[in-house]
Order: C-alpha cells, then sequence, then structure tokens
C-alpha cells in the first residue's frame, strides 16, 4: 500500500483498506494506485523492449490513473522516446 494519508481525513494510514479514525473504505482508491503501478511498469518494460509508441500508451494510462511526479516525468520520458521515432508526442 502506497497511500500514506487517508484523501479524507488525513489520518496516517497502515495497511487496512479502511481509515482507522474516520473508517472510509479506501479500496477503489488503492486499486487504483495499483492499476497506475501496473501500467507504469507496463511502460518501462515496453521501453526496454524498444517499443516507445505502447511505452507512451501506458504511461499516459498511468498517468490518467494516477498524476504523480514519477507518472509525469515517465510519459515525458516515454513521448520524447516515441517522438525520436518521428511521431508526435502523447502528453497533453
Amino acid at each position: 500500500m502506497s497511500m500514506e494519508k487517508c484523501p479524507h481525513c488525513r489520518a496516517r494510514l497502515r495497511e487496512e483498506r479502511t481509515c482507522p479514525r474516520c473508517r472510509t473504505d479506501l479500496t477503489l482508491a488503492l486499486d487504483i494506485e495499483t492499476e497506475a503501478r501496473i501500467m507504469a511498469g507496463q511502460a518501462v518494460t515496453s521501453l526496454a523492449s524498444g517499443d516507445a509508441a505502447a511505452a507512451a500508451k501506458y504511461a499516459e494510462k498511468s498517468k490518467k490513473l494516477h498524476n504523480t511526479l514519477f507518472s509525469r516525468v515517465l510519459l515525458e520520458f516515454c513521448s520524447a522516446a516515441y517522438t525520436k521515432t518521428g511521431t508526435p508526442p502523447f502528453y497533453r
């Protein structure tokens, strides 16, 4: 689990999928974070295999799911790699 604080009450979180203070169910938010990490991993794997177009698409999906500094940098990097192949970048 990577979410450190409850988005509702800002309480420090443990490993549970429910906030210990306000009892907010964090399942959906945590699942979205997990999916974003999976998409970022697919982007890196696609880059490593030389498929910059797929990498840019996965990076864009990751950023849409969880807009973090890492996801933005990954998208810029993948888009730059994709642009080198003569096609416009995906990021907006």
